[in-house]
């Protein structure tokens, strides 16, 4: 049955099976390559660009404690490492949700306002 498809399929985009075939499976070679585990480091700058924020901002919030550093090397002045799950944590507790509107604010069903 999949090679009636196949040979359909070819025939129907003027290409010969065997190429289909070998393209299909190279596509199939890309799509199930490993991608690299993503580090639980972030540098300042790759911090502030996921914050999408300035890197003196990641400075800020660095200092008051608000997200995790660590130093990489104390001879190299700068050299911070900032903690993903610890920005992560951070960027979620910022998000603002909008307010439910409050039904007394709200217009009435014949178009004015309620009273207060």
């Amino acid at each position: 049955m999949e090679n009636t498809v196949i040979e359909l399929i070819a025939r129907t985009i003027d290409v010969p099976p065997k190429e289909l075939v070998e393209w299909l499976e190279s596509r199939q070679k890309v799509e199930l390559q490993e991608k690299p585990p993503l580090s639980p480091w972030l540098s300042r700058k790759a911090a502030a660009e996921y914050a999408s924020v300035s890197t003196d901002t990641i400075d800020n919030w660095c200092a008051s404690g608000l997200i995790e550093k660590s130093k990489l090397n104390d001879s190299r002045p700068g050299a911070v490492l900032i903690s993903r799950a610890s920005l992560e944590k951070f960027l979620r507790s910022r998000v603002v949700r909008k307010k439910r509107i409050r039904r007394d604010y709200a217009p009435s069903v014949r178009g004015g306002y309620r009273a207060k």
